[in-house]
């Protein structure tokens, strides 16, 4: 009889044992047979056969193979076999008992309840020495790997205390202990050191420096004024261009006619003068 919710289907195993060369029915191995049923229900030991009266006894029992959940009955019934001649024929009576208390059958039972594995709680705290970093991270990844290999990862945060814990199994299938380390991802300019399961990160960048103010737009100079035109020449007028010989002349010939008017006009007033002081020179 199998007991327990959600109970998987499992084998169950059992023992019947001859004693002091006791017959055995057919399939067994020397004094011994085992016979199984999967889940609740029934087996048959087989047909015993008796080739000499005597009393013969066997034992039945449960084998513990160990299933996890389960939990096996330990009960020993002994099968009793009285073999009698009468008449010149055998006759057999049995009688089934379980410590002593007659029994009308062989009932087992078993009963399944989930176990809960063996858990390992993996806990730590993040500790943070920011130094001069202006912008401390708000948050990391903490990695926990289990015998090497990533077992489990969570986000931590200052809303946690930087806490952080994770239950994990203690075993691996095959049984031994799992070792567990913890790491984290990497977080630009800290560097990380790992206590057990605490990780210290100190700060080894360099805060930026901050940036000077904007001077605005500077001045732009001022416009240079313009020229004055050439003093000799303040009416303007069309005056002589560079590199025009045809024109460059008559101005020339002018400026000379002009000097040889002025060297005239002054021998004729100082020869006015000169008349006047009454003297007289020949010419």
């Amino acid at each position: 009889m199998v007991e327990g919710e959600n109970a998987p289907e499992t084998e169950f195993t059992f023992l019947l044992r001859g004693e002091n060369g006791a017959p055995m029915p057919q399939g067994s191995d020397g004094s011994t047979k085992t016979l199984t049923i999967t889940g609740s229900g029934e087996v048959e030991i087989g047909t015993f056969s008796f080739a000499s009266p005597g009393i013969y006894t066997y034992t039945v029992s449960e084998l513990n193979t160990g299933a996890e959940g389960w939990t096996y009955d330990s009960t020993v019934y002994t099968l009793t076999f009285t073999v009698t001649l009468e008449d010149g024929a055998l006759h057999a009576s049995y009688t089934l008992t379980k410590a002593g208390e007659a029994a009308d059958k062989a009932r087992f039972v078993n009963r399944y309840a989930p176990v809960e594995p063996d858990t390992v709680e993996i806990s730590g705290t993040k500790t943070w020495n920011h130094g001069d970093n202006p912008n401390p991270p708000e948050s990391i990844i903490v990695y926990v790997y289990g015998d090497g290999k990533l077992a489990a990862q969570r986000l931590v945060t200052g809303k946690d205390g930087w806490k952080y814990a994770f239950e994990l199994p203690k075993f691996a299938e095959d049984g031994h202990e799992i070792i567990y380390t913890v790491g984290e991802a990497e977080v630009p300019g800290y560097t990380a050191k790992i206590h057990g399961y605490d990780i210290v990160n100190t700060y080894t960048g360099t805060a930026p420096k901050p940036e000077p103010p904007d001077p605005g737009d500077k001045p732009t100079d001022p416009d240079k004024p313009d020229e004055p035109s050439n003093p000799s020449n303040p009416g303007g007028g069309d005056g002589p261009q560079t590199g025009d010989s045809t024109v460059l002349w008559p101005w020339i010939a002018a400026m000379i006619l002009s000097l040889l008017g002025i060297l005239v006009t002054l021998t004729m007033e100082q020869r006015s003068r000169r008349r006047n002081t009454g003297k007289h020179f020949k010419f």
